[in-house]
């Protein structure tokens, strides 16, 4: 008899808090709709705003730009290929070179080492 007990008992405490656990969760959830609805793009607006600045602050020398282009050669043409930095104004023109001496691609990289855009999908460099 005890243990019917203790089992109705049981099942009864289990079916109130099933009954419970909705109001309390429903009380936690209107905190969060009562606040402005643009709110949450708004912070990440001004986190992804934090993270360009940051990124963009960072400057490399043209010693660590060859460094990182000669690496880029290596990696997309093979071995014996390498790479020609050039000193511009607002950043430097890489030039991708094959091992026979053919130049394969050239783009421009701002002070920061990322490439420049000009409106061009990202990946389409001039060829």
């Amino acid at each position: 008899m005890k243990a019917k007990n203790r089992t109705l008992s049981m099942a009864a405490l289990v079916v109130g808090l099933l009954f419970l656990a909705p109001a309390s969760l429903m009380a936690a959830t209107d905190d969060k709709r009562s606040a402005a609805p643009c709110a949450g793009k708004m912070e990440r607006g001004e986190r992804m705003q934090a993270y360009r600045e940051k990124r963009e602050s960072i400057q490399y020398s043209e010693e660590e730009v060859h460094k990182m282009a000669e690496a880029a050669a290596l990696r997309h043409l093979g071995s014996g290929a390498t790479a020609r930095v050039e000193s511009l104004d607002s950043g430097y023109q890489v030039t991708l070179i094959q091992a026979d001496g053919e130049e394969v691609r050239s783009y421009p990289l701002n002070a920061a080492g990322w490439p420049e855009r000009d409106g061009k999908r990202r990946g389409h460099d001039q060829r």
